[in-house]
């Protein structure tokens, strides 16, 4: 028997929705305390389940794979250049 998520992908994006309720288990103040991070963790989990609604690709495109295997790197180095504005370098 296949796993429920390789034939239905949406099993996924309700899951992915549920996963924005995890930090009210932590109760009231931690969300008053850390409402960036909150928000920050919603909003990923809303954008990881919209991906489960898009056709499948069974295409590779090595271009793709190289350029998304770079934009972290670029990312790090605006948040590196970023504190070092911050930092007054």
């Amino acid at each position: 028997m296949k796993a429920l998520g390789y034939t239905h992908r949406e099993v996924f994006s309700v899951l992915y929705m549920l996963a924005t309720t995890w930090p009210a288990f932590y109760g009231k103040q931690f969300m008053q305390e850390n409402k960036i991070l909150i928000t920050t963790w919603g909003v990923a989990c809303l954008a990881m389940s919209a991906f489960t609604f898009l056709p499948v690709v069974k295409i590779e495109d090595v271009t793709l794979m190289f350029v998304s295997a770079l934009l972290p790197f670029r990312c790090h180095c605006a948040d590196l250049l970023i504190v070092a504005c911050w930092a007054g370098f």
